[in-house]
């Protein structure tokens, strides 16, 4: 899966890409984050010319947060030859220093020859992971201050499941405010998980997917 989603290469013409440009233009002050493993949010903003940094941001860097991981980060703690090293993928976890590994080449040598996974957590309702879980943890922990800091939260393109509470109960929780951008047939879902976690406070749909809603989505950035 992580050489699969570490081949994709955005054009310069995506919504990403745009997204960093207009960021940049306007010197807005933001935070990133995603639940994607690929690596295309990062291309985009460094080919506009926006630097990314994973944790605290230095100056003049957005914040890239990742509490699912991505196919590049590599726990560099315990290393194994793969085919020399059975395990049960749930069963087993390591942690230390996470490295991001950009090059294509190094990146096909460690994914061919170490029998540990990239830091990526299983799609499964624990997102749990082999490789790398206390960086997923921190991360899980900085969205939560980022949700709580923020004047707003623009949530793209992602299903509200309340068994994701690592995302949803901070965002629940958030004093800031709420908009939602996708189809129209999550309308119903939002409204009520609103209704149910969010009453009271500022909340807002975008009926539509983001290539169509893009100018409306970015009045809120």
């Amino acid at each position: 899966m992580a050489h699969f989603f570490f081949n994709f290469q955005p054009l310069n013409t995506n919504l990403y890409y745009r997204l960093a440009q207009e960021i940049r233009r306007d010197n807005k002050s933001v935070a990133l984050s995603t639940l994607n493993y690929e690596r295309l949010l990062e291309i985009s903003f460094l080919g506009a010319g926006v630097n990314l940094t994973i944790g605290d941001p230095a100056v003049n860097n957005i914040e890239l947060n990742l509490p699912h991981g991505c196919c590049h980060l590599f726990c560099d703690a315990v290393r194994g030859q793969a085919g020399a090293i059975n395990f049960a993928g749930m069963d087993v976890q390591i942690n230390g220093e996470v490295r991001i590994i950009s090059d294509a080449q190094e990146f096909q040598q460690r994914v061919l020859n170490d029998a540990f996974p990239p830091v990526m957590c299983y799609f499964e309702p624990q997102k749990r992971a082999t490789a790398g879980n206390n960086f997923l943890v921190d991360q899980r922990e900085r969205l939560r201050q980022l949700t709580q800091s923020v004047e707003r939260i623009i949530v793209i393109g992602v299903k509200i499941r309340e068994h994701d509470a690592h995302i949803w109960d901070h965002i629940a929780d958030a004093p800031g405010r709420f908009i939602y951008c996708s189809g129209s047939g999550e309308r119903a879902v939002f409204d009520a998980w609103v209704q149910a976690r969010r009453a009271g406070k500022n909340n807002s749909f975008i009926d539509g997917f983001w290539s169509n809603r893009y100018a409306e989505v970015y009045n809120w950035v």
